[in-house]
């Protein structure tokens, strides 16, 4: 499914008016997608890779690095 995200403290959108969200969101998905099949197994590496991705983007487009956590379901 798709990744849930919440941001707090972030601005809604960056200096072009890009909504952060969606920023984020494709962060997740490139990160995930970059994981080779055996990591995507781990959480805590699928978490790792998600919260670094994350982070660098938002710090990109905002110029501060933010707070991450993130929480990865199994079924």
């Amino acid at each position: 499914t798709d990744p849930e995200i919440e941001l707090i403290g972030i601005p809604d959108t960056d200096a072009s008016g890009r909504p952060m969200a969606e920023i984020a969101r494709d962060a997740v998905e490139e990160a995930f997608e970059a994981l080779p099949k055996p990591r995507r197994r781990d959480p805590d590496q699928v978490a790792e890779a998600v919260r670094r991705a994350v982070r660098g983007a938002i710090a990109e487009h905002w110029r501060k690095k933010p707070i991450c956590h993130v929480h990865v379901l199994e079924v």
